[in-house]
């Protein structure tokens, strides 16, 4: 029985060595990557397993990652802009923290701050966890394993990290939005124009002063006579009589 455990015990041992070394394994190496405007170039090698000398500015530094920024000039001609070590702070099966510093002494100095990489399809991707990371030139960038070719290199400074089916949704989202506000604002504009339209009180001296304002004669021509009888034939025309009154007049009802 105590041999059976001890087996047990080597068995689970083991695959949790093999699986934390499928994981170092699965970030270490050496990447590439660009921005969008291809303008930037970045090259960064990965070790998880330990503390290495990998930076070439600095021989006394032991660190786990080490990159290098460079600019592209219109010219063609590349200048190395921002160097960084890094150093593994926590590992959660395809994500991985990381906290860095500037790599040159003095020409990176006071460079610091966090950021989280996400191993997926083969790619990492960049994302920083404070304000240093977030201003760090590699934030929001996607790196292949060098040799992939260039073709990689430009689909992965293309891929965002986004799914497609939530950026569809998100425009549905939008688009919905966008109608709800429409609707809520043109419904307002006709409830006000409708209410203002009927409560308007028209009085034979209002009208008269609206035709000397127009410069309208003060009487109305024939033709104009002949239009407000034609009007007002149409608008009696979708009135039903419902009841008379005692004095013999009729109580109408208008359809809306």
């Amino acid at each position: 029985m105590k041999n059976i455990k001890k087996y047990l015990c080597a068995i689970v041992m083991m695959v949790i060595s093999m699986t934390a070394f499928a994981q170092e394994d699965v970030f270490s190496g050496d990447w590439l990557g660009a921005n969008k405007e291809g303008d930037l170039k970045v090259a960064f090698t990965l070790n998880c397993d330990g503390n290495w000398q990998l930076n070439p500015y600095n021989e006394n530094a032991r660190c786990n990652g080490f990159m290098e920024v460079n600019m592209l000039e219109p010219g063609g001609r590349e200048s190395l802009m921002a160097t960084y070590e890094f150093y593994v702070e926590s590992m959660n099966g395809n994500e991985l923290t990381l906290s860095f510093v500037g790599g040159r002494p003095e020409v990176d100095a006071g460079i610091s701050g966090q950021c989280k990489v996400v191993y997926k399809d083969d790619k990492l991707s960049f994302s920083g966890l404070d304000k240093g990371g977030k201003d760090a030139a590699f934030n929001g960038l996607t790196l292949v394993k060098s040799g992939s070719g260039a073709d990689a290199i430009a689909d992965a400074a293309a891929d965002d990290g986004v799914p497609l089916g939530v950026k569809i949704l998100a425009v549905l989202q939008l688009i919905l939005y966008i109608a709800v506000v429409l609707f809520i604002v043109g419904h307002m504009f006709f409830v006000w124009y409708k209410g203002a339209r009927y409560k308007e009180v028209f009085t034979v001296e209002g009208m008269l002063n609206k035709r000397l304002a127009a410069g309208m004669p003060e009487k109305m021509t024939d033709e104009e006579i002949t239009e407000a009888w034609k009007l007002m034939d149409e608008a009696f025309a979708t009135w039903t009589v419902i009841e008379k009154t005692d004095d013999d007049e009729f109580k109408p009802f208008r359809f809306q």
